[in-house]
């Protein structure tokens, strides 16, 4: 019996648009939340099927088959982009430059200092998912009120009117549809569980905190060794441009010859080049490096300037 529950929710999680791989590395309750979310997700999808079906049997004046066709390609769709929405509503896992930073000065030290005010989650974005998911909540929950409110209702030309006028007459309409809108907008509230829980979001962060320095990693090797190849390259085009001056300086100064050869072979040689950081926490690039200057005292710089002129 736990073998079966316990695959079933599994079963559920693949559905949840998150990663099944971490989610089986959490804690039960983690997983469970997300067996929700995805048991959800599949009655969105049953929803939205029979909604499209129901409206498209009146536009097609009955037939099934068409009706039932329409009806799981938009039901996909709308799961789909019900899906990217859910998937978007995560925390930042990996680091990003902050622009709301606040400089305080310190008036005793004369030093300014940057902190860092916490990040809303309700952001314009934030709201605007949200608007768009409530939408589409409020769209797939009209064919069922013509259905439940009107059943003997058969005209296609004024189906988008009946529904206008079963939510201006039917008080209960409103009921069907602020419960669509809390069967979508229900897993949105077990993924902000989620975030504030823990568990899941560092298991996910420690994994594409280590593709992104993976990757980088390769990405410097291969950088280098690029470089190393044009290094080798540069190196022997010049000695071939350069030896048969050298070969006509040699018979007519030996000496001149040895001291120019040794010169250049001191010059030209292969060193190994490493791409330069320019960031504190490279690849993310969100924190600057600290120019640390030696600067000479004033006593030093006096004495330069002065040992120079004698």
């Amino acid at each position: 019996m736990n073998r079966a529950i316990n695959r079933l929710r599994l079963f559920f999680c693949t559905f949840s648009g998150e990663d099944d791989y971490i989610i089986r590395k959490c804690e039960a309750g983690i997983q469970i939340s997300f067996a929700l979310i995805g048991l959800f997700v599949m009655l969105v999808f049953i929803g939205c099927w029979a909604s499209a079906s129901l409206f498209m049997s009146h536009l097609f004046e009955g037939s099934i088959l068409i009706s039932v066709f329409v009806g799981i390609i938009w039901a996909m769709l709308v799961t789909n982009l019900y899906l990217l929405l859910l998937y978007t509503i995560s925390p930042a896992l990996l680091p990003i430059a902050r622009h709301n930073t606040v400089k305080e000065r310190n008036l005793k030290k004369g030093e300014s200092e940057e902190i860092e005010k916490p990040e809303s989650a309700f952001t314009s974005s934030f709201i605007f998912r949200l608007s768009l998911i409530t939408l589409l909540a409020i769209i797939i929950t009209q064919p069922f009120n013509v259905l439940i409110f009107s059943p003997s209702f058969e005209e296609s030309n004024y189906y988008a009117r009946e529904m206008r006028s079963i939510l201006s007459t039917h008080p209960s309409a409103w009921i069907i549809t602020i419960l669509g809108c809390i069967l979508f907008l229900l897993p949105v509230y077990w993924k902000y569980a989620i975030r504030n829980r823990g568990g899941f979001y560092e298991k996910k962060r420690h994994i594409e905190n280590k593709f992104v320095h993976d990757d980088y990693t390769d990405f410097k090797e291969v950088y280098a060794s690029v470089f190393k190849d044009k290094v080798i390259r540069y190196n022997r085009q010049t000695w071939e441009n350069i030896m048969p001056f050298l070969n006509k300086l040699e018979k007519a100064n030996a000496d001149m010859y040895k001291l120019h050869y040794e010169r250049l072979k001191s010059e030209i040689i292969n060193e190994p080049i490493d791409k330069y950081e320019y960031w504190a926490d490279h690849p993310f690039r969100t924190i600057h490096k600290k120019v640390v200057r030696n600067l000479s005292s004033e006593e030093d710089f006096l004495k330069d300037i002065y040992s120079e002129n004698i």
